[in-house]
């Protein structure tokens, strides 16, 4: 039975034993609510740059983010990943190689896992300054793009990771995705907490404000 919490009573003793249920948060509509917070933290970012007079290329760039953490929102909503991963199979078992999947899948992988890494390196290296405030959320796109590419080329190791490892009901799939939104609406939040806290009377503009 899904639930955030369940407090059940030992015959006989005077203290309650809390069995913590958090099969709740592998709810598919729950991850498409984050998603849209974090597009609409993102949106938030832009507006507050506005406002406090940053660059249109910063402003730009929140915007960009936005738009991009809506489409993997409706991505999870369709269940797209999950669409290409059959197809994918359908695919292989047509050209009669599906048997023989698994090392490609792992090259796939690895392949994917270094085109994020240098992706990474290269956001960081070469226009970490000029992203700004921008920087940690478009890290964390990064990350979530390279997540969710993985795990859509559905190699079994990986899939015995994700979907059949879990603590108190929350699959290592749900907590992944969940912690990788919930660092995009930080990443978009706190450069809003900033800019509005130095509007206020006595404050003064903050360093991205340029």
């Amino acid at each position: 039975m899904l639930g955030l919490g369940r407090c059940s009573f030992a015959a006989g003793k005077r203290h309650a034993v809390w069995n913590v249920d958090l099969g709740l948060l592998n709810e598919n509509w729950l991850r498409v609510t984050l998603y849209c917070v974090a597009a609409t933290a993102c949106a938030l970012a832009a507006l507050a740059d506005r406002r406090a007079g940053g660059s249109t290329q910063r402003q730009a760039i929140w915007v960009a983010l936005a738009a991009c953490v809506l489409i993997l929102g409706f991505g999870r909503e369709l269940e797209a990943g999950n669409w290409l991963t059959d197809r994918g199979r359908d695919w292989a078992r047509s050209q009669g190689w599906y048997a023989d999947r698994r090392p490609l899948q792992r090259r796939a992988d690895l392949a994917l896992l270094m085109l994020g890494a240098v992706t990474l390196g290269g956001l960081l290296v070469l226009v970490g300054r000029r992203l700004g405030d921008c920087l940690p959320a478009a890290t964390v796109l990064v990350l979530m793009a390279t997540f969710i590419s993985v795990r859509a080329v559905s190699y079994h190791n990986v899939d015995q990771l994700l979907y059949n490892r879990e603590w108190r009901g929350l699959r290592v799939n749900s907590a992944v995705e969940l912690a990788l939104i919930s660092a995009m609406v930080c990443a978009a939040l706190v450069p809003v907490s900033i800019r509005i806290r130095h509007a206020l009377p006595g404050k003064k503009p903050g360093l991205g404000s340029n």
